[in-house]
């Protein structure tokens, strides 16, 4: 369906008289892109977003109705590309339903230890006040003109 639509937007190309790469200093669109729509190659078009774009602006500069190529594209990424599908990835299978559990707690009681840990290095909560500060204390020195005489 998008092949047919892309060969009827060639065709508006080529009756106006642009070649591909006029259509693109024209509008605006980069010719892989006008490429890809003019052959229906879905897969060598950017993410859909931009796409969508793509398609609606050349559509429009050609004349055409830009909604039934733009459908087309969209029915086109719902369809397996080479005969890849996707699938949903399922759980692994081979380990105990309680694993995520045990794993879970097992981080928490690692974080609670390494927060106590931390807490008695840092803070020292069995030592008095005074043992764990620094002792300061003022030392007067006698005081020396440099510029006396001897």
């Amino acid at each position: 369906m998008i092949q047919n639509l892309g060969e009827e937007l060639k065709m508006r190309r080529m009756t106006i008289g642009l070649s591909r790469q006029e259509a693109y200093k024209k509008f605006r669109v980069p010719l892989a892109f006008i490429a890809a729509i003019e052959d229906g190659r879905t897969e060598d078009l950017p993410p859909p977003i931009y796409a969508r774009g793509f398609i609606k602006t050349y559509c429009e500069a050609l004349g055409a109705a830009p909604d039934s190529v733009v459908n087309a594209y969209e029915e086109s990424l719902h369809k397996p590309v080479r005969g890849f599908s996707l699938r949903r990835v399922s759980q692994r299978v081979d380990r105990p339903a309680w694993f995520d559990d045990a794993v879970m707690w097992a981080a928490i009681v690692g974080i609670v230890i390494a927060g106590w840990i931390s807490y008695t290095v840092v803070v020292r909560p069995g030592t008095p006040d005074n043992a764990s500060r620094v002792q300061a204390e003022t030392v007067e020195l006698p005081i020396t003109d440099p510029f006396a005489a001897p």
